[in-house]
């Protein structure tokens, strides 16, 4: 069993974003904690506002309260890319994404 980890993500607001960017959320916040099951993980997302300032102790808050998603660990770096690219406007490709991969580390 692992400890349970949050991963955070933020998104810079520029001057020179288009105004579809304005309307996407800014950043999230994943808890990620054990399953009960075996090779399961459980997941809860809370998106921080376009409008408002990321602050990671309150994205902490709101992971926690958010609905849990149980997922396998070898699908927690799609997870979060997904949840990146819906925060940056566009979806990702198929395939893994190995610039996540960091995170298998932890649940193991």
């Amino acid at each position: 069993m692992f400890k349970p980890f949050f991963v955070h993500f933020n998104r810079p607001v520029r001057r020179t974003d288009s105004s579809k960017l304005r309307h996407l959320p800014r950043g999230f916040t994943i808890k990620v904690s054990p399953g009960d099951a075996p090779r399961t993980v459980k997941v809860q997302t809370s998106f921080c506002s376009a409008r408002d300032e990321f602050v990671k102790k309150q994205g902490r808050e709101f992971a926690e309260a958010a609905p849990v998603n149980v997922i396998n660990p070898r699908e927690l770096p799609r997870f979060v890319a997904e949840a990146e690219y819906h925060c940056e406007g566009y979806k990702p490709e198929d395939g893994m994404d190995y610039s996540r991969l960091y995170l298998l580390k932890y649940v193991v």
